[in-house]
């Protein structure tokens, strides 16, 4: 399938999943997270890449599940708990990687034209436009700065400077999506698909206890 089948998928739908995903992240015991967990992966094998930018991301954060188990022998948490953290936390980074690499500003645009054009929903798109643009130019602008600085506080400073030199940009950016919107057209399969793991989550959920 490949991540452009997922891209077709229906941006509300997509929120639903990944909300009820979280949820159940957060909350449901170790037997129902491996359940979600298993469902997600194999689901997401059908593009690769998603497994990929996944396993990067464990990578980047692995120090992190490190000092967990270092944490839990010094306090004597029990192994089990520990596990089920990592777990529910990996579980999350899935559903962050499907969500983000999924989802474009125009398809976003394009699936919530039909809610109600006042004031408010104008500034909702609007600040969501522009933190979709401004998040990827601060954090380039952070790389650079990394490059040259050591301190950490001293490079987001300069970063957030540099990233707001650039914010006219950002601007441009957000009123030329703002203008071009078209409804797009619904893609029955992928959302089908969907659509079925949802229910899959609910017959999960139904069987084991959430909370």
């Amino acid at each position: 399938m490949g991540i452009t089948f997922f891209e077709k998928q229906n941006f509300l739908l997509k929120l639903l999943w990944v909300f009820l995903g979280i949820i159940c992240s957060a909350f449901a015991d170790i037997h129902a997270i491996l359940l979600i967990f298993l469902t997600t992966f194999i689901y997401l094998l059908f593009a690769p890449k998603l497994i990929l930018f996944w396993l990067r991301g464990f990578l980047k954060i692995s120090p992190f599940f490190i000092s967990i188990f270092l944490f839990g022998i010094f306090f004597n948490i029990s192994f089990i708990s520990q596990l089920v953290l990592v777990g529910k936390i990996l579980l999350i980074l899935l559903f962050s990687v499907y969500f983000t690499a999924t989802t474009k500003v125009e398809d976003f645009l394009s699936d919530i034209i039909f809610l109600p054009q006042n004031n408010f929903m104008r500034n909702l798109r609007i600040f969501l436009i522009s933190t979709f643009r401004f998040v990827p130019l601060f954090l380039e602008q952070y790389k650079i700065a990394s490059a040259n600085y050591e301190n950490y506080f001293q490079i987001a400073k300069i970063a957030l400077q540099n990233s707001f030199w650039k914010i006219h940009e950002v601007e441009i950016y957000t009123l030329q999506k703002l203008e071009n919107i078209k409804i797009r057209e619904f893609q029955i399969f992928p959302n089908l698909v969907l659509v079925f793991i949802l229910i899959l989550y609910g017959i999960i959920i139904c069987n084991f206890d959430l909370f």
